[in-house]
């Protein structure tokens, strides 16, 4: 039997017609509400990239019809200022209900973008994060032909990010601010950025070492600068953006990876550069819990100091919630300093030397009740701001584990102290007026709260350099010093300058030079090079004080001294 070819086609139409219509018969429902469940009328809701598009009735609801089984991009989009937008996806299958969607609350962020120039920057954006680090939904946050932006986010902690067209090559920067209302974000003055590459590798193979963080820091502001991408590839090789100026790079190994970190000090940048290979020191894994008598002690901070007192740079060096710690350091002899929260009410603690040649547990580490100290530092001008409290055993001469060790803008010093007799140093900052206090021999059996004077000096040094400079051996270190005789008299000194090492052995670059200050003076030498002799092999790649100490000429008493870090590489 012959097929009628017109009664076939009429059936394939028939069934391509039905499944079409079977296909348009979805739909999307939904209702908009604020936090107090009222239906919001008038926001605008969008699928996929804007068709189709509705708004919601007076009882905040909202409808789609005629849609495929399949999945959407819904977009909320309130007028600017009032509510957050939002996105998401949601999968239509026949009628679908999306419910309530609770809008939140928002407020206006406006600013402005400049390149290096002043021009505006266009096409660029303002990128937005919540406190959790997700990327928040915030339409139409190019920038204009002036530079301008203007977005809304949800109210909270928000990170902002400035984003430029990737072939401007400008350098990114980042604001937290805490939403509570429309704010303008000011003007961004962004800088161009120069390429900066290299590759971490371990120390001994020269084997690539992927997934280092890289964190870059300028030197002089100690501000962050952000990297957009601080990760080095799986072979190690990392490559940053920054401006002109000095900077301090941290290369941070991931968890678990068996390398010691490391801070690259005064990295000079004028145009791009390749630093080569960056290498870590193979580590081996110390850990350890941390017990009071409540219990464990979160957030102990833990140093690792070499056996001259030396500072080991370790990422990751605070306790979990049990109390665990786990640092990764070169294998070698170390001592380990306990530093608690002050809330935790216990005193921080400082292990003998103990040798590590492979990873291991120190154990249990038990930190005893402490006692509150609170000394109110008042200087010639008021408040003494950062002055540094040391508690040294009187035996030993060794410093006591501390935290919080240094006064806030009120002049405030609040930490847990052990209980004994302890030598006590207080030192305001260098460039300070107030002079340093020595006590020794102080009973401390109980709370103390005191308001301590510290009296003027009679001579004020200030040393101010360009950062933590790295140079060669035998390089030179840029300084300008500040000397000031703060009294109506000539003041007989002796001015000296050395290289200081952790340990406190120094060596001498200039020896003891009289001088009469005359009265008042105040003067400062500016864009002095000081060449710094040969450092001996082990104090290599370690922050260096460069010292400029007076002394009394007639009692050789030390009237006051300033230094700038350095590093020899």
């Amino acid at each position: 039997m012959r097929t009628n070819p017109k009664r076939v086609l009429s059936m394939l139409a028939c069934a391509a017609l039905t499944t079409g219509l079977a296909a348009q018969t979805s739909s999307m429902t939904g209702r908009l509400i604020d936090s107090s469940n009222v239906g919001r009328s008038g926001v605008t809701v969008q699928l996929d990239a804007g068709s189709p598009t509705t708004t919601t009735n007076a009882t905040g609801n909202f409808t789609f019809t005629g849609l495929q089984n399949r999945t959407y991009t819904v977009s909320i989009l309130p007028a600017a200022g009032t509510f957050a937008p939002q996105q998401f996806d949601r999968a239509v299958n026949g009628a679908t209900n999306l419910g309530n969607i609770t809008l939140l609350n928002g407020a206006l962020i406006t600013g402005t973008l400049l390149g290096p120039t002043g021009a505006p920057i266009t096409n660029g954006n303002m990128n937005a994060y919540d406190s959790a680090g997700v990327k928040l939904f915030t339409p139409g946050d190019a920038t204009n032909t002036l530079g301008q932006f203007s977005i809304t986010v949800q109210l909270g902690s928000i990170r902002f990010r400035t984003v430029t067209p990737p072939a401007s090559s400008l350098v990114p920067q980042e604001q937290v601010h805490s939403v509570t209302a429309a704010t303008s974000l000011g003007t961004f003055h962004l800088q161009r950025g120069f390429t900066v590459t290299g590759t971490c590798v371990d120390a001994v193979s020269a084997a690539g070492i992927g997934s280092v963080r890289v964190l870059t820091t300028d030197s002089i502001a100690k501000a962050s600068v952000l990297q957009l991408n601080p990760l080095a590839s799986s072979t190690g090789a990392f490559s940053l953006l920054l401006p002109v100026g000095c900077f301090d790079l941290t290369f941070n190994p991931p968890n678990g990876n068996a390398h010691a970190g490391r801070i690259r000090r005064g990295v000079i940048i004028v145009g791009a550069q390749s630093l080569g290979a960056i290498q870590l020191q193979p580590a081996v894994f110390v850990s350890g819990t941390v017990l009071g008598p409540a219990g464990p002690v979160q957030s102990t901070d833990i140093d690792v100091l070499t056996t001259d007192g030396y500072k080991l740079y370790t990422p990751g060096d605070n306790t979990d919630a049990a109390g665990h710690f786990s640092v990764a350091v070169p294998a070698g002899t170390y001592r380990l300093s306990f530093q608690p929260p002050v809330a935790a009410g216990v005193a921080g603690f400082r292990t003998p030397a103990l040798t590590f040649n492979a990873s291991s547990s120190v154990g249990t580490v038990n930190l005893a009740t402490g006692v509150a100290l609170n000394l109110t530092m008042v200087g010639p001008g008021g408040p003494v701001f950062d002055t540094d409290l040391e508690l040294l055993d009187p035996v030993s001469g060794d410093s006591m584990a501390l935290t919080s060790d240094h006064a806030d803008a009120a002049g405030l010093i609040a930490t847990i102290a052990p209980l004994g007799t302890w030598n006590v140093k207080l030192d305001a900052p260098q460039g300070s007026l107030a002079a340093a206090i020595r006590l020794p021999n102080v009973p401390i059996a109980g709370p103390i709260a005191l308001t301590v004077p510290m009296a003027m000096k009679v001579l004020r040094l200030d040393v101010v350099g360009v950062g933590i400079q790295t140079i060669v051996q035998g390089g030179q270190v840029p300084i300008n010093v500040t000397l000031q005789n703060t009294t109506a008299n000539t003041v007989p000194a002796t001015i000296e300058i050395v290289v200081r090492y952790p340990s406190g052995a120094e060596t001498t670059i200039l020896p003891p030079v009289p001088l009469d200050v005359p009265p008042l003076f105040d003067f400062t030498l500016s864009g002095i090079m000081v060449a710094i002799p040969a450092v001996p092999a082990g104090q290599k790649d370690r922050e260096l004080h460069l010292l400029v100490r007076a002394r009394d000429a007639l009692t050789s008493a030390q009237l006051d001294e300033a230094y700038t870090q350095f590093v020899v590489h």
